[in-house]
């Protein structure tokens, strides 16, 4: 029995969504006059609202300033191609991420910087002696 009750509904459910069910009614509140709101609830109450549906006609044309398909893959194609030649180099130019000291050695000697030249941190102390020293000039004398 079932063997033939299914293939009659199988071939009876493209037909249901020809079905046309009612719309809802529209129910109708009070609204309350002294709520900051009221104008605004009562403007979208009496707006007009075309309950109509598009029509297939409707459907804008297909877009003529949209590249084919076939240029979509080629740009893929492309781009998988660039992707590939910058796996090769990364391959053979691994990054230097250790031994940063050597590193700056090199970059200062190119330059002719002389480490020394540079300045330094102050220590702790020398930190403490001019906080003093100009805690000491702030005081009214």
């Amino acid at each position: 029995m079932l063997k033939r009750i299914l293939p009659a509904c199988l071939l009876a459910l493209p037909a249901a969504g020809c079905v046309a069910f009612p719309d809802p009614p529209v129910v109708s509140r009070a609204v309350d006059p002294t709520s900051p709101v009221a104008q605004t609830i009562l403007r979208a109450d009496n707006a007009e609202v075309s309950p109509a549906f598009p029509r297939f006609s409707e459907i804008p044309a297909v877009p003529t300033d949209v590249r084919p398909p076939e240029a979509f893959n080629q740009a893929v194609a492309a781009l998988q191609v660039t992707g590939a030649e910058m796996d090769r180099w990364r391959a053979a130019n691994p990054p230097e991420l250790t031994d940063t000291e050597a590193f700056a050695a090199r970059a200062r000697a190119e330059v002719g910087l002389d480490p020394a030249a540079l300045p330094r941190a102050p220590t702790p102390e020398e930190s403490a002696a001019f906080a003093r020293e100009q805690a000491a000039r702030a005081q009214p004398r």
